[in-house]
């Protein structure tokens, strides 16, 4: 699909101590260089304790300085010309993307916050970039299994594990977040199943013979070492990373594991692959995400809906890569002051991130005049096309030369998702018509009124945020 080709920008950094060597390749071309930092020293002591501070939010101000510290200096000198050369490429009409890759093999330098990447001159977070997709690889040899093959066959079957927990963790809104965005596609693309309760590390083994999903993800609590699960005994208790590691070994139908648990993406400054993430990239997966901080339910499950909503109907359906870093860009447009954005990490161990392909999407054919009408086609459906318009035409205006740069990236994406709009609205005018003047399977304007309330739910989130952040608009 064009529009949806990457470009590898890798960068290795190996060694023992400070200063790391470091290792760019890029089209053909190679860089090299060092790098003075890791996560032991005491100048990240202070920043590493506010991120992990959940009550804390460090501030767009703290989150940019610490980015932009590593950012200045990882690409220094040939590098950084190697960088340049790489962007200038990727912003050509026609030209890939990039996709940077971190192989971070020093523990203590894969400790640091990574995705908080921050170009000061550009006034760029990395991370929340959606033309670049930031990508870790963890698939040193000795240390992990030669990575399964990441793209998967239709229909792509996924598993939602939703743990109680006995803290208060609500997985409701995240469930109902993945369900919505998923429900407009028909099971010969997608098939979602769940499991929800006390749920044992043996009923989750079953569940995972009996599916065989591809994507599995994963509700619950946990930390570096495990995640939360119930015993047969029906309390709850620490799986180790071990554990969860030695069931995947029987799943070989796995190719993405989600692990929307706090502290479980974690890398250990000591020790390689210490993490729970860590350890499931050992048994070949091909992609993990996981979380490196501490993270609120609700911006959970909003990197839930809005990493599913990229896969499945966005520009570039099936490419995880790609999701990861709108869903990230999302999180960013709510709350660049807060680590939402930076904490949800994807490890991926291929050259490209295609889980898998939508085949296009075909017209129906035209109903024959003589074909007897079902109960479906004897509807007609109104979509009220009325109050759309006049909610529409409602919204606020906005200058945006006079908007700061942040509330002119949210100005920006609320744009977009109205032309997304007018389209459905275009849509939604030209099959009415049609069903005015016959039987029409409703199918069609069912499907386009959900897109149209997925869009018209996030312009009304962004407008929100514009009000509260800048005021009703212009007069």
């Amino acid at each position: 699909m064009p529009g949806c080709q990457y470009r590898n920008f890798d960068i290795t950094i190996g060694g023992e101590r400070a200063p790391y060597p470091v290792m760019a390749t890029y089209a053909g071309l190679s860089a090299e260089g060092s790098f003075a930092y890791d996560a032991t020293q005491p100048r990240w002591r202070d920043d590493r304790a506010t991120f992990h501070d959940p009550r804390r939010a460090p501030g767009a101000e703290t989150l940019n300085r610490v980015g932009s510290a590593l950012f200045e200096e990882l690409l220094r000198e040939d590098l950084r010309d190697l960088w340049l050369a790489a962007r200038a490429g990727s912003e050509e009409s026609g030209a890939p993307k990039l996709r940077l890759r971190l192989l971070l093999h020093p523990p203590a330098v894969a400790a640091l916050p990574w995705e908080s990447l921050y170009d000061r001159r550009r006034q760029q977070a990395l991370g929340a970039d959606p033309a670049l997709a930031l990508v870790r690889v963890s698939n040193r040899v000795g240390y992990v299994e030669r990575a399964r093959p990441l793209e998967a066959a239709l229909p792509i079957k996924i598993l939602v594990v939703a743990v109680d927990d006995p803290n208060g963790i609500d997985a409701s809104a995240e469930i109902a977040r993945v369900e919505e965005t998923l429900a407009g596609l028909t099971p010969h693309k997608i098939q979602l199943r769940r499991l929800a309760g006390r749920v044992d590390i043996h009923t989750l083994r079953r569940h995972l013979h009996d599916e065989d999903p591809d994507i599995l993800h994963i509700i619950s609590h946990g930390d570096a070492d495990g995640l939360l699960l119930w015993s047969e005994d029906s309390e709850p208790e620490l799986v180790s990373g071990n554990q969860i590691q030695a069931m995947l070994r029987q799943i070989n139908s796995l190719k993405l594991v989600f692990l929307n648990a706090c502290l479980a993406g974690q890398p250990d400054d000591n020790r390689p692959f210490a993490d729970v993430a860590g350890r499931l990239l050992q048994t070949g997966l091909p992609a993990v995400i996981a979380m490196q901080f501490e993270i609120r339910d609700r911006s959970a499950a909003n990197f839930a809906g809005f990493l599913y909503e990229a896969l499945v109907s966005g520009d570039c359906p099936g490419a995880v890569d790609r999701a990861v870093s709108i869903a990230r860009s999302n999180l960013f447009i709510s709350a660049p002051h807060r680590l939402d954005y930076i904490t949800p990490v994807l490890w991926l161990n291929t050259e490209d991130g295609v889980i898998f392909r939508l085949p296009a999407q075909t017209q129906t054919a035209p109903m024959p005049i003589s074909a007897p009408p079902s109960a479906e086609e004897k509807l007609i459906l109104d979509p009220q096309l009325a109050e759309k318009d006049a909610w529409l035409a409602a919204l606020p205006q906005y200058t945006r030369s006079k908007l700061s740069m942040d509330a002119r990236i949210v100005l920006d994406n609320r744009q977009t998702c109205i032309e997304e709009i007018r389209h459905h609205l275009a849509e939604l005018r030209r099959l009415h018509e049609e069903q005015q003047g016959g039987f029409v399977r409703i199918s069609p304007i069912q499907q386009t009124l959900a897109r149209f309330e997925r869009q018209r739910r996030e312009v009304d989130r962004l407008t929100q945020i514009l009000i509260d952040n800048v005021g009703p608009g212009d007069a």
